[in-house]
């Protein structure tokens, strides 16, 4: 069996009280939106473009999930053959949800 350690890189930014934004290897990713009335559940995760990853009980747990789905995405690119870095002269464009 063949062990691979794969390193990324998590950046938060705080928007505000309630809301960090986060980027993975220097790619805008979601929003961590944290919710002090929710005291179960206090960190929920949503990505760029709506979806909503899950719900946390901690700020870390949430950047944990954040990872995992990374690097599983980062897995699937590798396995189907598509390229996993950006072709030079592109853009990453968001847009925010409200």
């Amino acid at each position: 069996m063949e062990i691979a350690i794969k390193k990324i890189e998590v950046k938060l930014s705080l928007l505000n009280d309630e809301v960090v934004e986060f980027s993975i290897d220097g790619d805008p990713f979601g929003n961590i939106i944290l919710d002090s009335k929710n005291e179960a559940e206090p960190a929920t995760v949503r990505l760029h473009g709506g979806y909503i990853l899950g719900s946390y009980h901690c700020p870390h747990c949430a950047i944990d999930a954040i990872s995992d789905l990374y690097i599983m995405l980062d897995e699937a690119r590798e396995k189907s053959g598509c390229s996993t870095t950006k072709p030079e002269n592109t853009k990453t464009i968001t847009f925010p949800i409200h």
